[in-house]
């Protein structure tokens, strides 16, 4: 999974307008392009309309409620879904890299009524999962939101209650 960064190819400034003297850039960038996507830690040149998405990290803590509409304001597509291992190794990678310790919201809501898990956007969470223990949270058991949470480096799945107020992980698209 690739992330945009935010890099815009005007003299190099950041999207929101600061200069950027710091480069990771991945093989040969020579060729011309307009923006900057992060792919396993590197910058790569790619075309504006590529179909990557940006991971965008709150450092203000809120409800799961409070985190969704939080990630469709200002463009956002929406909490983040993690459909893959190579999904949750990019999302590992970059938690790793910014540092982040404790329950990160995603995507993750639990029917109430059915029981099955869903992402935010009503897709459902497919056959690839890393829940913690490697079993999905039970129906009437369960705290119905999903968040990410790391021990000893081991980030994993888990169920928290939606009221609880933890940092949040948005995507772009």
């Amino acid at each position: 999974m690739s992330f945009w960064i935010g890099l815009l190819c005007d003299d190099w400034e950041w999207a929101d307008g600061g200069l950027s003297g710091y480069r990771n850039w991945r093989g040969n960038n020579s060729q011309p392009f307009s923006c900057v996507e992060l792919v396993k830690e590197e910058w790569s040149p790619a075309e504006c309309n590529d179909p990557a998405y940006a991971l965008c990290y709150s450092s203000k803590s809120m409800s799961w409620e409070r985190a969704l509409d939080y990630c469709k304001e200002n463009n956002r597509t929406g909490l983040l879904r993690i459909e893959s291992d190579l999904d949750q190794k990019e999302v590992e990678s970059e938690l790793r890299r910014n540092n982040v310790s404790g329950p990160v919201w995603v995507g993750l809501r639990q029917s109430r009524l059915f029981g099955f898990w869903i992402w935010s956007n009503g897709m459902a969470v497919s056959h690839w999962t890393n829940w913690h223990g490697g079993i999905q949270p039970e129906h009437h058991l369960s705290h119905y939101c999903g968040a990410i949470e790391t021990k000893d480096q081991v980030f994993e799945w888990h169920d928290k209650n939606c009221r609880s107020k933890f940092r949040v992980l948005c995507e772009f698209k």
